[in-house]
């Protein structure tokens, strides 16, 4: 998939435009990273946090509030019904949004989001080698990995969705992101200029917890 530029609505901001997703340490803080650097409207997210004290290597960048609503909704899922969560966040997620969210936890809260008709417009779906994730996962998170695979489910869940709904996405490779010139500039160059020197200048490769042989 080819990503493409969107002209938006000036009156849609409550809509969430591009979100990246994935099944979390799979190079979303990095994509976020890249635009931040791009200085594309990410709304108040820096880099500050990024592998700071008491937080996953390498995790950050999602916007507070956008956070604090999907906890809010991993919280209520457990005991109300998808639409009684949904009602109960309504307020919340009725929200002007910046051009770019991240959240890997959208994996597992679209279907409430679903529930009153919010689906963003563009998606960026993160992928990553699963012994990679796995290794990453269970060294600097906090994820449940009773069931490891329940994850990659939901990232499929995840992908169907955006196919059932015609919601437009790409999928991102990480780290060939930061290792593919020709593919760098294929993937960002309709939301950047010059993208393979943005990530260049956003690549720490100290931040690659896991590298997997493949």
């Amino acid at each position: 998939f080819v990503s493409r530029v969107f002209i938006y609505p000036m009156n849609d901001s409550y809509r969430i435009k591009h979100l990246i997703t994935g099944t979390g340490r799979s190079g979303t803080t990095f994509l976020m990273h890249v635009f931040y650097n791009a200085g594309l409207d990410i709304g108040n997210v820096s880099p500050k946090y990024i592998s700071a004290k008491n937080n996953p290597i390498g995790g950050g960048m999602e916007l507070r509030s956008f956070s604090k609503i999907n906890t809010q909704i991993m919280a209520d899922i457990n005991t109300y019904s998808l639409e009684e969560v949904a009602q109960r966040n309504y307020k919340d997620m009725q929200t002007p949004w910046p051009m770019y969210l991240k959240d890997p936890r959208y994996i597992l809260t679209w279907p409430v989001w679903e529930q009153k008709k919010m689906r963003p417009m563009h998606v960026f779906l993160c992928m990553r080698n699963p012994e990679a994730i796995d290794k990453s996962i269970k060294e600097t998170t906090d994820w449940n990995m009773q069931n490891p695979y329940l994850l990659y489910q939901k990232m499929f869940g995840c992908l169907t969705y955006l196919l059932e709904n015609d919601i437009s996405y790409t999928l991102v490779h990480y780290p060939r992101l930061a290792k593919d010139r020709v593919y760098t500039e294929r993937i960002l160059s309709a939301y950047m200029e010059n993208p393979w020197e943005v990530v260049q200048k956003t690549w720490d490769e100290s931040l690659h917890h896991f590298k997997s042989t493949t």
